[in-house]
């Protein structure tokens, strides 16, 4: 996330066009300037764990889900269409009636085509154009909500086509089955067994492959940073109804999933981060991985053809092997 977005939300207060109060802060991230503005005087829902721990170390009321009626809102534009478009007006429901809405995101990521649609809705009371962002409000005037029904549908799951699954707008590959992950699936070698760990789980397709193929696995661990996602992997599970131990746990891999208590662990990392490539990202699954598995245990996972994982793996495993690969992915397996 831009630190300019959050630094240009605060700018119509800085510059006396709206009165700071008690409010709410919807997929912001902690930064100075917001907390120069608004003390803490806000409640930060966040469901992206990283920016989640942020928040709350540095002393702000933080949820995973809002609740209640208030007097200021503060919504971040996020690269995700349909879910900026329900964030939007989940945070227009939840002001009272007069209450402000304040709203930003970079230019790049649409943020002019998401005021003219707000504006369709309810007039606008003001915008500004900063460092290549744009922020807008309104206020809410009534009490009736229907012109948002829509908006407010896309934080509901929707089914995944041709799929017994469901997903949330907002999360990796909501509305399809991510090729990689499908191609990994389709390479997996046999033996998956005893406690299991899948990194970057999302909405639970790989779990749901291992738990449905491989019945000696005694427990298999999720570790997901969004819980939108993490609550999508439940859902999707959930027919299942599963003897075996499976545990969920919101958490930022890069930070660590244990020390030797893994037989298996299943992943198809990251690369990217707010849409730039970042092949450490993946390599820092690599090695958690490497520092979670017992001696003997085995990760396999997916990657793109061209990123060189092989030169990590090599610091933390005895053999690596290719077991699949075309145009486009490889699988690899790495015993430690």
């Amino acid at each position: 996330m831009s630190q300019g977005v959050l630094d240009v939300i605060t700018l119509p207060f800085r510059q006396g066009l709206l009165a700071v109060d008690e409010g709410f802060l919807i997929r912001g991230d902690f930064s100075p300037s917001l907390e120069a503005t608004f003390g803490r005087s806000l409640v930060a829902e966040q469901t992206y764990q990283p920016a989640f721990e942020r928040l709350r170390q540095a002393g702000i009321r933080t949820t995973a889900q809002l609740e209640g009626r208030h007097s200021l809102g503060l919504c971040v534009l996020t690269q995700h269409k349909l879910e900026t478009f329900a964030n939007i007006a989940r945070a227009y429901s939840h002001l009272s009636n007069g209450g402000v809405l304040v709203c930003a995101g970079q230019n790049s990521l649409g943020a002019a085509t998401y005021e003219k649609a707000v504006a369709k809705l309810a007039p606008l009371l003001g915008s500004l154009s900063k460092a290549k962002c744009r922020i807008f409000w309104l206020a809410r005037a009534e009490e009736d909500l229907d012109a948002w029904s829509p908006w407010l549908s896309y934080a509901t799951p929707r089914p995944i086509a041709n799929t017994p699954f469901v997903a949330v707008p907002g999360t990796f590959s909501w509305d399809r089955v991510d090729a990689g992950s499908e191609f990994l699936v389709a390479h997996l070698p046999p033996g998956i067994a005893g406690v299991v760990g899948d990194l970057g789980a999302g909405w639970g397709f790989l779990s749901w492959s291992l738990l449905t193929r491989y019945p000696a696995i005694r427990q298999l661990d999720l570790f997901e940073a969004e819980k939108l996602a993490l609550d999508m992997a439940r859902a999707n599970l959930a027919p299942l109804g599963d003897t075996r131990q499976i545990r969920y746990h919101w958490s930022d891999v890069r930070d660590g999933v244990g020390r030797g208590s893994y037989d298996w662990i299943v992943t198809n990392p990251p690369f990217h981060r707010e849409g730039i490539q970042d092949v450490e990202l993946g390599a820092t699954f690599l090695n958690v991985a490497a520092a979670a598995l017992r001696s003997g245990g085995k990760l396999v996972f997916v990657a793109n053809r061209h990123l060189p994982y092989e030169r990590t793996l090599k610091a933390s495993f005895k053999t690596v092997s290719v077991l699949a690969e075309n145009g486009t992915f490889k699988v690899l397996l790495a015993t430690k």
